[in-house]
């Protein structure tokens, strides 16, 4: 290979290394998925003098809900069986090459290539606000609704590892 080649290809293998997302899973015990499993978020650390700017990223998914209370839980029990509302199947990192805002490359992402970016999954079902004490029972299976608690323990976690509420000063 000659040596033009081999610069070329690790050029190309640091530009997908920039958009590799690390998994964290959450430790509080009341920051739950719908299905109980732990909420998560992805770090892709950001490098140089804008390593210390984060850009935060929420996961849509919308709200599981229908026109009435039973259609309400029955969606939302369909919805802890799928990634939109359990972190069981999330893998250990995510590549978002090539994902605008969240893309760790130049040509991609001219703005924040180079910040830390954070990607919120979501599993709640309640648009990142649940705050419910006590699961519900439906079918066997207990569903949660703690979107804020999610949150705060993210926002939590990003502080005590990046000191995201210090940024910029």
């Amino acid at each position: 290979m000659s040596k033009s080649c081999l610069i070329v290809a690790l050029l190309v293998g640091l530009a997908v290394q920039d958009s590799i997302f690390t998994q964290n899973l959450l430790t509080d015990p009341n920051a739950k998925c719908l299905d109980g499993t732990p909420g998560a978020y992805y770090v892709s650390e950001g490098s140089g003098l804008n390593k210390t700017k984060f850009l935060v990223y929420f996961e849509g998914g919308g709200w599981c809900g229908d026109g009435d209370l039973a259609s309400t839980i029955e969606n939302c029990y369909v919805r802890s069986n799928t990634d939109l509302g359990s972190s069981k199947n999330y893998p250990k990192s995510y590549n978002l090459s090539g994902w605008g805002l969240l893309a760790g490359e130049s040509n991609v992402n001219r703005l924040f290539y180079d910040w830390t970016r954070i990607y919120i999954k979501y599993c709640t079902g309640t648009g990142h606000q649940g705050t419910k004490t006590a699961s519900i029972s439906y079918k066997g299976k207990n569903l949660w609704f703690r979107g804020h608690n999610v949150t705060i323990a993210i926002l939590d976690s990003l502080q005590k590892s990046h000191g995201i509420f210090d940024a910029g000063t």
